[in-house]
């Protein structure tokens, strides 16, 4: 059964069955399909879903790329879904702490020993684009069903398109007021307001998202902050520098939320970022008075009977 990558709009190309590592197929489980659109739709939700054993790399063009395979209801098990290099080098320096040497043995030819030295030795760059594989042959499969974005096609037009764009690029535009962080605009939330951020503003990488539903978002949100201590990880917040209602210089934990239950509600385009204010302490439970204890009778006057 050949395999396809989702290219252009509804087309698919044949993926031909040369590939650096061949990887086992990501399973799910009906009661958790719903996890694959949203990892499609958010990149960083491979992040949790992926282990070695499901990386399938494949080289193009002298540049490495990571795919996985897919089986739910919701999918065809012959796609191949691309992953964001960003993901793959982030769990490639987790997966080389657990590497077999045994299998780094460039004598040992089993699918282990191939992934332990695609994992030790590939270098992800870049992500897929269409242009890469246009020399592919293209499949008719109408009946083929799938949850997956074709591949985006290549940011920089060729220089006889009639691009009109000016002497800068857009994105270096926009850079001047706000960071551009994978490819979406850092915003900051203040009170009803959405302002964009300068780059000397963010003081470190922006933190991942934390995925809730919008009844779990309302409980973050609130004063109580109830469920940010099981929801919140060293990976989500990022610091900003401003100032504060005095005009002092000051810095702040933000952080940034992904609806799992209402995908309506994400900006695709914006990463809108919310203080992260600490929990107002509680309030302490009123101490009891003392039990007084009870009064022992003088014994000279005690009645007599």
């Amino acid at each position: 059964m050949s395999l396809l990558i989702h290219s252009d709009h509804e087309e698919f190309r044949a993926v031909d069955d040369t590939f650096v590592c061949k990887g086992k197929t990501l399973k799910f489980v009906p009661n958790d399909e719903s996890s694959l659109p949203e990892a499609v739709e958010d990149p960083s939700r491979w992040n949790e879903m992926l282990d070695s054993p499901n990386l399938i790399v494949k080289n193009i063009k002298g540049l490495d790329f990571a795919f996985v395979l897919v089986r739910a209801a919701c999918h065809s098990d012959r796609i191949l879904v691309p992953l964001p290099f960003e993901t793959v080098r982030e769990k490639q320096k987790e997966w080389r702490q657990l590497l077999d040497e045994a299998s780094l043995d460039e004598a040992n030819q089993s699918e282990k020993a191939r992934r332990d030295r695609a994992i030790r030795d590939c270098s992800f760059t870049a992500n897929l684009t269409s242009d890469m594989i246009a020399d592919w042959p293209v499949v008719e499969c109408d009946g083929i069903h799938y949850v997956s974005k074709p591949l985006p096609r290549p940011e920089v037009e060729d220089s006889d398109s009639g691009s009109n764009q000016g002497d800068k690029p857009e994105p270096e535009v926009e850079e001047a007021d706000c960071t551009i962080y994978g490819g979406k605009n850092v915003l900051i939330r203040q009170s009803r307001h959405v302002y964009k951020l300068g780059a000397e503003d963010i003081l470190t990488p922006v933190g991942k998202p934390i995925f809730c539903t919008q009844e779990e978002f309302a409980t973050l949100r609130s004063k109580s902050r109830r469920l940010m201590d099981a929801k919140l990880t060293y990976e989500n917040p990022v610091l900003i520098r401003g100032k504060d209602k005095d005009g002092r210089d000051c810095k702040m934990l933000y952080v940034h939320y992904v609806i799992t239950d209402a995908p309506h509600w994400n900006d695709d385009n914006n990463i809108v970022l919310y203080n992260l204010n600490s929990a107002p302490a509680p309030t302490p439970a009123p101490t009891p008075a003392p039990t007084p204890r009870p009064a022992t009778a003088d014994p000279r006057h005690r009645r007599r009977f």
